[in-house]
């Protein structure tokens, strides 16, 4: 489920930084004993981290695309006088 969520940037954010602060708990369940990993290691918060920086471009392609489309709109229906 974890992976289906994460389209959502907000789920993938706020998974990313449950991740970052509950490391230690997840590589003592990982290894099987005591050991740290830094906050921006991939098995941390790697896949949000990595799924957010590749979702921007697709985010921003998407608004710009919508965004284009309601000016040019508005321009035409203010240019018809509506």
């Amino acid at each position: 489920m974890k992976y289906i969520f994460m389209i959502f940037p907000v789920f993938a954010m706020t998974n990313g930084y449950l991740s970052i602060s509950l490391r230690s708990l997840i590589a003592t369940m990982a290894a099987g004993r005591y050991t740290t990993y830094t906050p921006f290691d991939y098995r941390a918060a790697g896949p949000n981290l990595l799924f957010l920086v590749f979702s921007i471009p697709f985010f921003w392609f998407l608004f710009i695309i919508s965004e284009g489309e309601y000016w040019a709109n508005y321009k035409k229906n203010r240019a018809r006088g509506g």
